[in-house]
């Protein structure tokens, strides 16, 4: 029997288990001596959108709150699956004075008569002037997670 030189492997089944009983049916696995645990990577080409995406998930971890897990899986699905949300649908939803956050992009159509707070992946241009002039706020979502950590009164539209 060759050793791997490693006493604990946590990638290889005992010694006992290999040669005896379940595993004895099927091939012997190979070494894995010298791996590196790697950090998570994403299928994602967008530097912006992985440096959310962490940020998202190190937030959700860290204050315990599924709020910031739900938009980052959100906005890890394909781009054709990502939120287009009007301002007259934001308007329809949000009370005055709430936080809003959409996982994708907010469009400029319809009208918003009173501020709300808006963080969002992207604005469009008209999107950011009519949050303004209402009164509200357009954020990045990095900018809503240094404001409410734990995610609380803050819905997700779209």
């Amino acid at each position: 029997m060759v050793s791997t030189g490693l006493a604990s492997d946590p990638y290889r089944a005992p010694e006992t288990l290999i040669n005896k009983g379940f595993y004895a049916h099927f091939p012997r696995p190979p070494a894995r001596v010298g791996m590196i645990q790697m950090a998570r990577s994403y299928a994602k080409s967008n530097d912006e959108l992985v440096a959310v995406l962490t940020a998202l998930r190190k937030a959700g971890a860290r204050e315990a709150a599924p709020l910031w897990s739900a938009v980052a899986t959100r906005l890890s699905g394909p781009l054709r699956n990502r939120a287009e949300v009007n301002l007259s649908r934001i308007a329809r939803v949000a009370p005055p004075g709430s936080l809003v956050v959409v996982p994708g992009k907010v469009l400029g159509a319809g009208a918003i008569p009173h501020a709300v707070t808006v963080a969002a992946f992207q604005f469009s241009g008209s999107a950011r002037a009519k949050i303004e002039a209402s009164g509200g706020k357009a954020l990045s979502i990095g900018q809503l997670i240094e404001k409410s950590p734990k995610g609380s009164n803050v819905k997700i539209v779209g």
